[in-house]
């Protein structure tokens, strides 16, 4: 769509881990749609382009403290991975396309003009990671948690083919993006979400902030027909650990299928939040790590 785009680097190297070092930091400003727009970058130590995890913080966060609260900005790039935090506008991703945004949405950043393009400054960043020979472009992946989970999902229907794997957290698709939803090729995808969710509810319908999403278990289907995954799949429950919040994990897994896996983490009596109802149970963020390491090493 002819991006005016020039990129300044304002970095700083900085040890992101005690012991080794694993990464050097930089944050990032660019120029997209004629708005000043940003992303933390955390680099490993290595010359040659890298796979790339990108993660989409949850409304309300931002690149620097979804960085630090996942781990991910040491766990990315201690497996390998750039790892990228991109910043929304007024922390809110613009998911809704063509001016589809719910009035509650669009009143709380301005109006629709101030909603930005998030789908185009997505993918400048992976074409100027590309272009400076940071990132290799075969092998992109792209999560996110909440919002940005549901940002994800945009991404995967209209621009698939720039990403090998997906995987959200406590979201699923929502009904804006669902109705233009045909991504021309399969992607292997992950999801971890609670049935007792009440922002983003496991069982589909009018979200806290107006709009509707679907089901868990039908964004879970859609992925494995895109996919061509059999019928049955494995289910196991996790071992449960110690913590206080009573909850447990059911995962569910599609493989193999001829389009790659689908894994579904359902935390039985979780809600809205990895800290709220995850702990004790599982890692959400090293599972998603993990799940595009384990993706990334099929490649070829």
């Amino acid at each position: 769509m002819g991006l005016r785009l020039f990129v300044l680097i304002v970095g700083f190297a900085a040890t992101v881990m005690a012991g080794p070092c694993f990464a050097d930091e930089r944050m990032v400003t660019m120029q997209v749609g004629g708005q000043a727009r940003t992303y933390l970058l955390e680099l490993p130590r290595a010359s040659e382009p890298r796979p790339t995890m990108i993660f989409l913080h949850g409304s309300g966060a931002d690149a620097l403290k979804t960085a630090r609260t996942s781990g991910l900005d040491r766990l990315g790039p201690s497996m390998g991975f750039v790892t990228v935090f991109p910043n929304a506008i007024d922390q809110v991703w613009n998911l809704f396309p063509n001016g589809e945004a719910e009035s509650s949405v669009a009143d709380r950043r301005g109006g629709e003009e101030a909603l930005g393009d998030d789908f185009a400054f997505i993918k400048a960043i992976v074409a100027d990671l590309v272009r400076r020979g940071v990132s290799d472009p075969r092998r992109i992946f792209l999560g996110g948690i909440s919002y940005g989970g549901l940002m994800t999902l945009r991404m995967a229907c209209t621009a698939p083919e720039m990403f090998v794997a997906i995987g959200i957290i406590y979201s699923s698709m929502p009904d804006a993006a669902s109705a233009t939803c045909h991504p021309s090729k399969p992607l292997p995808f992950m999801v971890i979400n609670g049935t007792a969710d009440p922002v983003l509810p496991y069982a589909g319908g009018a979200t806290v902030a107006g709009f509707t999403v679907w089901a868990t278990d039908r964004t879970v289907a859609f992925f494995r027909n895109l996919n061509g995954c059999n019928d049955t799949g494995q289910r196991s429950k996790l071992p449960h650990r110690a913590g206080p919040y009573g909850t447990s994990v059911v995962m569910q897994r599609w493989s193999p299928c001829s389009g790659g896996p689908v894994t579904l983490y359902q935390i039985v009596g979780g809600g809205h939040g990895v800290f709220g109802s995850l702990k004790g149970d599982i890692d959400a963020y090293g599972t998603l790590a993990t799940f595009f390491r384990d993706q990334n090493a099929l490649v070829q």
